[in-house]
């Protein structure tokens, strides 16, 4: 069967604005008419379908179920680690949400599934699902957790700016509320469109059977408001909080440059952090590029879609923004995913309580090994200063 226009159906925010092939336009006429423009297949459907196959049952869900296990065990690790109080709050916080975001993310890798292989079944549970899953779940943990990275930029600027008064600027509560702030405004935006749409039965024609669609509800049909909302959506969840990442890791590398040239100039030392507050600026880099790389180009997608004036949903330019659109959706679950390879590379006691954890058995053989290997590293380190000193 062909596809048919449904304009009951928002496609641009489900599953990448891909249609199946049960969408109805007008049931009261069995006219049929493609919902491609010409010129839509710039990519050959076929390898679409590959590419979107390969995407949802391979690569998105291994990324995930590394990192899902990779964020639990750095939840672990960060509760066992010794650090400033704050930046384990926030560190701890962005784990959960990332977490909880690569469980929605394997959800919607089988509603991929269920399109690519067009099986109705699955679309029709997905679109029931659709407004609690798609329009939040999907998207509020991943959300919450970019809104995070921002904190912790900030609370890196203000400990490089102002070190003499960084626990008095970013007390425990002062990060709890930050924290809170955060989930509320994520939840604020995206609560109204769960209320958008409601899934509906419909009769399909010439056929007993019945398809499930999704009808606007009377709350959605305020287009203005959603058309607002979209607005401020991009810019408060997507746009701001890249540029702020940008700006504030562009100061602490300048300031720390400043301040290291400065003191050696001064003492011949070129020591200006202490080795714990240095490893938190490293981790916090590390996440600040995970974080562009893999957030930027989505935004530079939808950027462009929104500059690109025969863009036009569910007419879309051409298949090449589902292209892009997938391939974003994978960055996100990287961004959620690569964390803990971050905490790994930047700290030498994450490295050890990292290798402590996966080494564990139930005997005490691992336990005594770490416990020796610290030894021998601190008896070095002593032998070290020793013949320094001599």
């Amino acid at each position: 069967m062909e596809n048919l226009e449904n304009a009951t159906i928002k496609m641009s925010t489900f599953l990448n604005h891909i249609p199946d092939k049960l969408q109805l336009s007008n049931f009261t006429t069995t006219t049929q008419k493609s919902i491609h423009p010409a010129g839509y297949f710039v990519i050959p459907a076929e390898d679409m379908v590959n590419f979107r196959i390969a995407m949802y049952t391979t690569i998105m869900p291994v990324t995930a179920l590394i990192g899902i296990v990779g964020n639990v065990i750095s939840f672990v690790v960060l509760l066992r680690h010794k650090m400033r109080d704050t930046t384990k709050m926030v560190l701890i916080s962005i784990t959960v949400c990332d977490f909880l975001h690569l469980i929605a993310m394997i959800l919607f890798c089988l509603i991929g599934v269920t399109i690519a292989l067009d099986y109705k079944p699955g679309l029709y549970i997905s679109r029931k699902a659709f407004p609690y899953f798609g329009s939040y779940l999907r998207s509020a943990f991943g959300r919450i957790s970019n809104l995070l990275i921002v904190v912790i930029s900030l609370e890196r600027l203000c400990a490089v700016l102002f070190p003499l008064k960084i626990k008095s600027l970013w007390s425990r509560k002062t990060m709890g509320l930050s924290i809170f702030i955060c989930s509320l405004l994520v939840a604020a935006i995206l609560v109204p469109y769960a209320l958008e749409f409601v899934p509906t039965d419909f009769p399909i024609p010439n056929s007993t059977q019945m398809t499930t669609v999704l009808k606007m509800s009377e709350f959605g049909k305020n287009r203005d408001f959603y058309a607002t909302l979209y607005i401020v959506r991009l810019f408060l969840l997507r746009f701001i909080p890249i540029a702020v990442v940008i700006i504030c890791n562009i100061t602490i590398s300048v300031s720390l440059y400043r301040s290291k040239s400065a003191r050696s100039q001064m003492t011949g030392q070129n020591r200006d952090e202490t080795p714990a507050e240095q490893r938190i600026t490293q981790t916090l880099f590390g996440l600040a590029l995970l974080f562009f790389f893999c957030m930027t180009p989505g935004a530079l997608n939808i950027l462009s879609q929104l500059f690109d004036y025969e863009y036009n949903f569910p007419k879309t330019r051409n298949n090449v923004y589902n292209l892009v659109g997938i391939l974003a959706a994978w960055l996100e679950i990287v961004n959620s995913s690569a964390n803990f390879i971050i905490y790994i590379i930047s700290s030498r006691q994450m490295r050890m309580e990292f290798k402590r954890i996966i080494m564990y058995r139930k005997g005490t053989f691992s336990d005594q090994k770490y416990i020796t290997d610290t030894s021998a590293s601190e008896m070095r380190l002593s032998t070290m200063s020793v013949s320094a000193v001599s």
